[in-house]
Formats: structure tokens, sequence, C-alpha cells
């Protein structure tokens, strides 16, 4: 993704609900402070924790100052299909998508503005529903959502389900984060891609996990890195988890400890005798017992955590350092 399309992807965030006066047939606004999408989530989310019991109006048509013309009627009429789950709605959203732009993108941020007070709201059906539509808006929806993550914009719960919804939609969202990680400035948006990609489980996203495991970002973001590789366990990541088991960061270790040996391979055996004497001499014990986990299910048998015990084996020959483990 070059850095044009990146800054085009960031500006449409500055609608809010289908009519927002932000939308412009030509040129969209720049996003500013307080009027982007996520902003206006969260102040619908804060509107309706703070309303009486009765669930507050959800009004399509708030702000409509610049659609072109004869957008509004059909808009408004289509979402009230959607929001009562009227069996015209499908007749509705192709009118709907008919209109040109900005129409599909009004939709797909109407969808992940509906699909986030449906979490809130704990309405299942329309939750579900929601998260289908967008599913099958990917090509509207992907742009808007890696966007609106790589600039780091939007509260935790906003955020998780973004980045669900991306998981769910296969390689070509996983390759979009790929595209878009170069050109993340923010840590918040670069660890959302690495989630992303590890919660996808897309193999498009292997090499990219790699280089920011092996990275010098933050530990949360290398994490996010580590837990994937081991969570696809794609070959490719092996070397990378290995190298990871003796981190300097011990949180890392921690969790390349742990992954590595979803692999199976004995040959991280020596790499994970090596950490837990480090975690016994550090006395880090959750880096410890982790080590130990791991190195018995890849000897095979379950044995005390001391280093030189183990290293007494592996040069007797009792412990294989070579092959696949059962």
């Amino acid at each position: 993704m070059n850095h044009r399309l990146c800054v085009l992807l960031l500006v449409v965030l500055t609608a809010c609900e289908t009519t927002s006066s932000s939308h412009r047939p030509d040129k969209p606004s720049a996003t500013t402070e307080g009027n982007s999408l996520w902003d206006k989530i969260a102040a619908a989310r804060a509107a309706r924790r703070d309303a009486p019991a009765s669930t507050l109006p959800d009004d399509p048509a708030a702000g409509a100052l610049a659609l072109p013309a004869g957008f509004k009627p059909t808009i408004d009429a289509a979402w009230a299909k959607f929001l009562k789950d009227d069996p015209e709605w499908p007749a509705s959203r192709a009118s709907w998508i008919a209109l040109g732009p900005p129409g599909p993108l009004l939709l797909a941020e109407n969808l992940l503005r509906a699909h986030v007070l449906a979490f809130d709201g704990e309405d299942r059906r329309l939750f579900v529903r929601s998260r289908v539509e967008l599913i099958e808006r990917r090509a509207d929806a992907i742009p808007l959502l890696v966007a609106g993550l790589a600039s780091g914009q939007g509260d935790t719960t906003v955020r998780n389900l973004s980045e669900d919804l991306l998981a769910l939609m296969g390689d070509v969202a996983s390759v979009a984060c790929v595209d878009a990680y170069p050109t993340v400035t923010t840590e918040r948006g670069r660890r959302s891609m690495a989630r992303v990609l590890k919660k996808s489980r897309s193999k498009a996203g292997i090499d990219t996990l790699i280089a920011v495991a092996r990275s010098n970002e933050p530990f949360a973001t290398r994490l996010e890195a580590v837990e994937g590789l081991g969570e696809i366990a794609d070959p490719r990541g092996y070397e990378t988890l290995l190298t990871c088991v003796g981190d300097a960061d011990p949180s890392v270790a921690k969790f390349a400890c742990h992954y590595i040996s979803a692999f199976r391979n004995r040959a991280a055996i020596p790499a994970l005798i090596e950490t837990l004497d480090r975690a016994v001499r550090e006395r880090n014990d959750e880096l410890s017992a982790t080590a130990l986990r791991s190195l018995n299910v890849l000897a095979g048998r379950k044995l005390p955590g001391d280093p030189a015990r183990w290293r007494t084996l592996v040069r007797a020959g009792e412990i294989k350092i070579d092959g696949v483990a059962r």
C-alpha cells in the first residue's frame, strides 16, 4: 500500500453514520479531532450508557448536510429496514449501493456502528447480522477497518471488534494488514496489525509476523507476532521462534518457549535448556515453568527443572535432540 493510498484511507474516517456531513462525493474532508467515525461511535456508546432505560433512536439522518441529491431518502428508508430485519432489506441494500460513492462506504460505516452498539447492548441477533453484512461487504469494510486500526483510533472494545472482523475476512484482509504495516506510525496501530495477522491464522501474514518478532518493536507488539507464529505453526516461523526462546525480554522468551513445542522439533531442546538455566539463575518462576513444560513435551518424559541434569542426559544420549517428538 503506497503512502497516498494510506492517506486516503485515513481520510475516509471522518464519517460517522450513514449521512454524516463529512461525506462529499468528490473529495472527503480531513479527519479532525473528535470528528472521526471512531470518535462518533464512542459518543453514541456513551449516550446509550447515560440514557434512560429506553433505547435511544438510531437516526442515520443525523448531520445530513452534504449528501448528493437523492441519497438521503434512499439511505434512511433502507437503514430502517435493516434495523427491523425487514424482508425487503436486501432490495433496499441494493438500491443503497446503486447510489454509488460514497454510498458503499456509508453502508460499511453504519454497519460497523451497529455492530459495536449491538455488542454493547447484548443484541446477539443484530450483532451477528451486522457481522455477516460487513464480511459480505469486505471490499468496502477492509479499508475502513485497516485505516481506523492503523491510526490508533477507537477504544479497546471498538478495536477488538474491528480486529475480529478483519480476522474473519480471510487472506484478503491479512494482505491489507501486511501492506499497511510499513506505513503505520502508531505503536497501537502496529500492534493491531500484528494481532489481526495472529487472529486470522493466515499464512499470508507469516513473513510480516517473522519480521515483527525479530524487530525492536515494544514487547507487546512482538508478543502478538510470537503468538501468531506459534498458533499458525507454519514451518517458516520455527527458526524465528527458536531465536526468541533466548530473547533478552523474558516475556518474549516465555511465549516463544511455550509455542516452540508446537513444532515437535527436538532440535529446540538445547535452546530450551539454556533458557531454563537463565530462568533459574534469574529466579523467574514463570519462564522456568514454561521452558520446563516444553522440554517435557519434546523429550517425551517428565523431569525436574534442573538444567544440569538435562544437559547430562542429553550428553549421555538418553534425551534425543534430533527428529520429531511424538
